[in-house]
């Protein structure tokens, strides 16, 4: 058989109208932010996990996030922060049709009971310094960056005025060296490393 130019020519417009239209599909399947539900603030470094699976993301400093590549179905999204209370939200996801949600944590009643500053090397245990929750309400501090900056050797840097993101560096470290623990979960921000005390 015989193939002439123009049928050639009508096969190749086809493959490339089929591959600009594969490259123009989105992959992004589910997006949205994660807000406080009282003051609508982004929540910073939240967890963001499709439940039963191993995939999982956080949000960035505008609260956004997105999963991409997902088949279409229903599916469960658990968002968790430190001093929130944990969410699931059912969603469904439709074909070549990104899904948006909306996730809204409410603070946790739970408070500290007290805070444990330690550096320790070669486990050296002299390095520990412990404020009871005690000497937390004796204090009168507003925050735990205001506590820890009584601490030798440990420096508070502030991004600027009231309410600015406040991190900890010890004897000079940058602050994305140093690791921040709260029950064994780190409170370190996936993005830039340190984790806002403020």
């Amino acid at each position: 058989m015989k193939l002439t130019n123009t049928y050639l020519l009508n096969i190749t417009i086809v493959l490339i109208s089929l591959s600009l239209g594969m490259f123009g599909q989105s992959t992004k399947k589910i997006f949205g932010f994660v807000t406080d539900k009282t003051t609508s603030l982004p929540l910073v470094g939240a967890n963001i996990i499709i439940d039963g699976t191993s995939v999982g993301t956080s949000s960035d400093e505008f609260g956004y996030f997105q999963f991409d590549n997902l088949f279409a179905g229903s599916y469960s999204i658990v968002t968790s922060f430190v001093g929130y209370k944990k969410r699931t939200s059912p969603i469904t996801i439709y074909n070549d049709q990104p899904t948006e949600i909306s996730i809204q944590l409410k603070q946790s009643e739970n408070k500290l009971d007290e805070i444990l500053i330690a550096g320790l090397r070669n486990n050296d245990l002299k390095n520990i310094e412990l404020y009871t929750s005690n000497d937390i309400a004796r204090s009168n501090y507003q925050s735990v960056a205001e506590i820890l900056e009584q601490t030798p050797g440990l420096e508070i840097q502030s991004t600027g005025g009231v309410g600015s993101t406040k991190k900890a560096s010890i004897r000079g470290s940058e602050t994305n060296q140093v690791l921040v623990l709260l029950d064994g979960i780190p409170l370190n921000n996936q993005l830039g490393g340190g984790a806002d005390l403020s």
